[in-house]
């Protein structure tokens, strides 16, 4: 291999690598090692980086097969052994320069939809600035797919296969992304004034740490998973205003000391924090009366205010079972230099001032859920790029087609509850030599997921037995048409769990730490429910079906699938979810064709 330069010695070691790597990768792409062929690459004077690494490989590959290289179109990605294209900088300079070159296409890495202007810092949509310059942007997997897009080649099924092709209608997508820079922003302003040493102090807190989130958002926005980012960009705005709150109530209360003290004081400001919201239920009635049954997906997580209502009560429940222990303790036995006084003024401010922020953030979610559930139900079951041209118009589901599959999956639901109880409650309490009674508190120890839900789980139950009553058709449909998405989401999750404590063997070791003995079970589990999630997907996308809600879950599962600190079984639960949700939309709206 030779490199050919304008100015002898002026390419970089990166770039030098990378062509190394390219002509090993093309020469396995036809199984040929190219045996007493020369080949040689001219370069530019000053260059280096891995960035021309792919287009070095496409170019040897149509060399190696005769085919002349069209000169409509610029490629930048890196290459990997196994031909996989991948991520790069400076993408947006690129496209301004393919631009000023008269590019009309542009090849980057798959999973690139957002990338920083590299004078400015800001976060470019890589995708609205190539139609800016009229130029078409195509996301590429491997060599094998820029190769046959470079030369026009038709697709092969079998390259594609897995592959999904289900999206977010443009209108949603860009609501989702403008919600998401504007959350990342606010909290950003909010974390840049406080102490670092009580930066460190949030991130390592076991409540606070799972709401610091504004680097997950700002990956899953440069990968182009906009629901994801926006769930994560949420979190970060939502909960960091909510310690803003916070700071402004103990500010409040130095400078008004109440006669009642600190703990009195906090605990009358949660429960007015508390009752100072709509309830879930409400919300729902309200949105039931002002969007179509199909905008109903977008909504899973509004009963999730409950299970964070049931952390705070176990907070409080916790703290006092902490003030019990202080107040048993000896003389001996309180620490020199303090006294029984300062010990519980102290754990009480520690637990109430996470009980505080919690509640704040739950206050501020409801307060602001009904506003935010009608701009998103509003842009997916208004946009004129998807509902509207849907044929069987998918919004008027039939009344008794949606309570029809609401009773399906609340069916479903109650056989995997029952399973839950006989296959893991039950075994375990005799593994454990626990009371049936004590199993579940054992379990919510080690299992945030059950924990967190159970108080959905109640509702699900209470809103199937109220749907008899209710007195509006439309009302009706929307409700119905919701269950049928929470059964169907709550199905995966109690399958997770069921999976979790019984055919994975999950155990609590010396160190209290929850492991799996069955690793390849699971890792073969996560294969296959990946694969049909994206099959269910794609069906839905054939019919026209926006599964919104299943992209939304998908995202999060891809995200915890390449997190090495994500439980994967919850990875499992989110593929799961996303297949479940599209099974869903399909049964209840159930076209023929996509027009």
């Amino acid at each position: 291999l030779a490199i050919s330069e304008e100015n002898p010695g002026s390419s970089g070691p990166s770039l030098q690598s990378s062509f190394w790597q390219a002509a090993v990768v093309a020469a396995l792409q036809e199984s040929d090692d190219l045996s007493g062929v020369r080949v040689t690459f001219s370069v530019p004077d000053g260059i280096d980086g891995p960035s021309a690494g792919g287009v070095a490989a496409l170019s040897l590959l149509s060399a190696i097969n005769q085919r002349e290289l069209p000169d409509d179109f610029a490629f930048t990605g890196s290459i990997l052994p196994d031909g996989t294209i991948g991520h790069i900088g400076g993408i947006v300079e690129k496209l301004r320069a393919a631009k000023e070159q008269g590019v009309s296409r542009m090849l980057i890495p798959t999973g690139m939809r957002l990338a920083e202007d590299m004078t400015t810092g800001e976060l470019i949509d890589l995708k609205q600035l190539a139609a800016e310059f009229r130029i078409k942007l195509v996301p590429v997997r491997n060599l094998t797919a820029a190769y046959r897009e470079i030369h026009r080649l038709p697709n092969d099924s079998q390259s594609n296969a897995g592959e999904l092709r289900a999206k977010l209608p443009g209108a949603f997508e860009s609501l989702l992304l403008r919600d998401c820079q504007k959350n990342l922003s606010e909290g950003d302003s909010i974390w840049e004034k406080i102490d670092e040493d009580v930066q460190g102090g949030m991130l390592a807190h076991p409540v606070s740490q799972g709401f610091l989130t504004a680097e997950s958002a700002r990956q899953a926005l440069r990968a182009g998973q906009f629901c994801y980012a926006s769930d994560q960009a949420l979190l970060w705005g939502e909960f960091l205003k909510a310690r803003k709150r916070n700071e402004s109530f103990f500010e409040a209360y130095a400078k008004n000391v109440p006669a009642e003290g600190l703990y009195p004081t906090l605990s009358k400001e949660i429960n007015r924090l508390k009752a100072d919201v709509p309830t879930p239920e409400t919300v729902l009635d309200q949105l039931a009366t002002e969007l179509s049954p199909i905008t109903s997906q977008l909504f899973f997580n509004i009963y999730d205010a409950y299970g964070l209502a049931r952390m705070v009560s176990q907070m409080d429940n916790q703290l006092r079972a902490d003030f019990a222990e202080i107040e048993a303790l000896k003389a001996d036995d309180i620490p020199e230099g303090q006294t029984k006084e300062q010990l519980l003024f102290q754990t009480a401010v520690d637990s109430q001032t996470m009980q505080l922020l919690v509640a704040h953030f739950i206050n501020q979610n409801l307060n602001g859920y009904h506003a935010i559930a009608t701009r998103q139900g509003e842009t997916l079951s208004g946009g004129p790029d998807w509902l509207l041209k849907l044929v069987g118009a998918p919004a008027d589901v039939d009344v008794n087609r949606a309570q029809q599959v609401e009773r399906f999956f609340y069916t479903a639901f109650r056989s995997i509850q029952t399973t839950f109880q006989t296959v893991v409650i039950n075994s375990k309490a005799e593994a454990y030599d626990l009371p049936v009674a004590n199993v579940l508190d054992f379990l919510v120890t080690y299992d945030s997921t059950l924990n967190y839900k159970i108080p959905v789980y109640e509702k699900i139950h209470q809103l199937h037995g109220a749907l008899e009553d209710e007195g509006s058709d439309n009302a009706l449909r929307f409700k119905a048409t919701f269950n049928a998405h929470l059964c169907a989401s709550s199905v995966a999750e109690l399958s997770g769990i069921v999976v979790r404590w019984s055919e994975l063997g999950a155990f609590v070791n010396d160190n209290d730490i929850l492991v799996y003995k069955e690793t390849s079970l699971l890792s073969q589990l996560i294969r296959e429910a990946r694969r049909n999630s994206i099959e269910k997907m794609n069906q839905c996308h054939e019919k026209g079906i926006p599964c919104v809600s299943s992209i939304w879950m998908f995202e999060g599962a891809e995200a915890g699938r390449d997190d090495p600190n994500a439980d994967k079984v919850d990875v499992l639960t989110l593929y799961w979810q996303a297949s479940l949700q599209a099974q869903a939309l399909q049964m209840l709206f159930p076209l023929k064709k996509k027009p």
